[in-house]
């Protein structure tokens, strides 16, 4: 139910089967800092939005996690899940920027995957701004897979609308920057005043 509850939940280490649940909107104020998740024992986690909005997502530094300069409400999602499901969660109004170059990575939701099952239902961003050297997505920015089992990144009837996702090098797009697993996407909306744009032209 508030900024403080949100932060612990979203950066520690899960050892079981977690339902979290937002109980109100969340107004974040300052920069928000560092959130790793990382799981063991193949729990299940699920961030679930209950429907409610998540304000002032601003960060304009990036943090080294998982290999990546990172940032978003989630910085890096750790292996060791079995998988993480964030649902019915809106986020609006987020404000990121990341300068760090080759290996930035950064996405409204999770700045980077490390080989895990993530599905996003029926989430939305809203009124985002990023800029990015590279791996700049609505949702994430860069997904990993180094395991031979193949993992799935399943987006279902999500939005990103009114938004402006922006990169100097490579690797931008409406959902996910940069791909490395397997990607399914269903009943999901590009729309509004969005705009995807690489200063190298080089979009995807």
């Amino acid at each position: 139910s508030s900024a403080d509850e949100l932060s612990a939940a979203l950066n520690k280490t899960y050892t079981e089967d977690t339902t979290v649940m937002l109980t109100k909107d969340i107004t974040l104020t300052g920069e928000w800092d560092a959130h790793s998740l990382n799981g063991s024992n193949n729990a299940k986690l699920v961030i679930d939005g209950n429907g409610k909005t998540i304000y002032g997502l601003n960060s304009s530094s990036y943090y080294n996690l998982g290999g990546f300069n990172s940032n978003g409400l989630v910085t890096n999602i750790g292996a060791g899940f079995s998988s993480v499901t964030f649902k019915n969660l809106t986020i609006e109004g987020a404000n990121l920027t990341n300068n760090g170059e080759e290996s930035a990575a950064t996405g409204v939701f999770v700045g980077n995957t490390n080989t895990v099952n993530v599905t996003f239902d029926t989430c939305t961003v809203t009124g985002a701004h990023i800029n990015s050297y590279k791996y700049a997505g609505g949702f994430i920015g860069y997904t990993q897979d180094v395991n031979t089992t193949k993992k799935t990144v399943t987006f279902k009837n999500c939005v990103v609308s009114d938004s402006n996702i922006n990169t100097t090098d490579s690797s931008v797009g409406g959902l996910v920057g940069h791909n490395y697993t397997d990607l399914t996407i269903t009943g999901c909306q590009i729309k509004g005043n969005t705009t995807i744009k690489c200063d190298e032209n080089r979009n995807g």
